[in-house]
């Protein structure tokens, strides 16, 4: 009847079979004690014990709450069935009179074969399908993309994902302009510009951390972005400017600061070559490039073309030899890029067969050094004319 009652009065049987439990447990907790006092004290401390527990519970999990990303995207990625995701998307005004903006993009690439594979990309509108850089992600012990969010994942700088900066890389020590041996580090430097999501100067800080690396960078937005979700940072040894790579040149020569390689990876929006950007080209900014290089430095740069191949390559060679007495390139076998790199001093005609058999022997010994040797298999390097 009692509990029939309680029915009535809207008390569910659920509930009034969970007070009759509560109530036999403690009844039988008290039996078993033998001494009441003490009985109902160890039932309070019991009762605290788990309220305490219970408190902790909850306040952990709203402290945890506020320190994760909320994802609106992340969720419905395999669902879309896509492999790239937009992380964050920023736009900046580039032609004030003509009201147009240049929108960045960086975005993480999963593979759904290989979930524990997953790389972050950046990419200009316009260029959706030619990244300015790729980085390899590095996944949480036991987890991959698909029960993780990658955004917090962390860049492995010891690893190039491109065949073209492996190609920039190794044609600095093909050329010792610097050195395969770490000893003179102390004393080397190298100016960087242009600087994308940082994956040829933090591959190369982690590897040889006593090289001063410069990076000059025109967009502090591109910073920002290479600082947020690239893994780019700053130390005594290597530091981001933003400047136009230009006039950080043009600062460089009236103070007659020498570098061992300065190394071009920057681009614009021209459709046809897009890399390097125009300015770049021009005599006056190759000669003062040339004036930067120590005697024994080199000049490297990223040439892509995506149209009138033929015509803009022999425009890139014709304004290069202008400055520069020889000059190389390298095909990419994967990569529609071309690296081009030029020394400032001459090498004897009868001995250019013999000079190129020694530059592509140092550049397969620092290749197997810094662990890229796979990226270079099927490339091809020549003296151009």
């Amino acid at each position: 009847m009692v509990i029939e009652r309680g029915r009535h009065v809207g008390v569910s049987p659920v509930c009034g079979d969970r007070r009759f439990f509560f109530t036999e447990f403690r009844q039988q907790f008290f039996i078993k004690t033998g001494n009441p006092l003490t009985a109902r004290f160890m039932f309070k401390l019991l009762k605290v014990v788990i309220i305490f527990i219970i408190g902790v519970y909850l306040i952990s999990t709203l402290f945890m709450k506020s320190q994760i990303i909320e994802d609106t995207n992340f969720g419905t990625i395999h669902q879309q069935d896509v492999n790239t995701v937009e992380i964050e998307k920023v736009c900046v005004d580039s032609d004030s009179k003509t009201r147009s903006q240049t929108c960045y993009s960086v975005v993480d690439i999963l593979h759904q074969d290989s979930p524990h594979s997953v790389h972050r990309a950046v990419f200009i509108n316009g260029f959706e399908s030619e990244y300015d850089t790729v980085v390899q992600l590095i996944p949480p012990p036991g987890r991959n993309s698909v029960d993780s969010d990658t955004r917090m994942w962390r860049v492995n700088h010891t690893h190039l994902s491109t065949q073209y900066v492996a190609a920039m890389l190794t044609q600095i020590f093909a050329v010792s302009a610097l050195r395969l041996s770490e000893e003179k580090d102390s004393d080397s430097s190298l100016l960087v510009i242009g600087l994308g999501g940082g994956n040829f100067d933090m591959f190369l800080h982690k590897k040889r951390p006593k090289i001063s690396i410069t990076v000059v960078e025109i967009e502090p937005i591109v910073i920002d972005l290479a600082k947020k979700w690239f893994g780019v940072e700053d130390d005594q040894k290597r530091k981001t400017i933003a400047m136009d790579g230009v006039e950080a040149i043009r600062i460089a020569e009236i103070e007659g600061t020498k570098y061992d390689a300065v190394v071009l990876d920057a681009c614009d929006t021209t459709k046809s070559m897009p890399c390097p950007a125009k300015v770049f080209l021009l005599q006056k900014t190759l000669r003062s490039i040339k004036a930067v290089l120590k005697p024994m430095g080199v000049f490297v740069i990223n040439v892509l073309m995506l149209e009138d191949r033929e015509t803009n390559e022999e425009l890139v060679e014709k304004s290069l030899l202008n400055q520069f007495p020889i000059c190389m390139k390298m095909q990419m076998s994967e990569e529609a890029n071309v690296v081009f790199s030029c020394l400032p001093y001459s090498i004897e005609q009868d001995s250019l067969p013999d000079s190129m058999e020694l530059i592509k022997s140092r550049l397969k010994e620092s290749a197997e050094k810094f662990g890229i040797d796979s990226a270079l298999h099927y490339s091809d390097l020549m003296f151009i004319d």
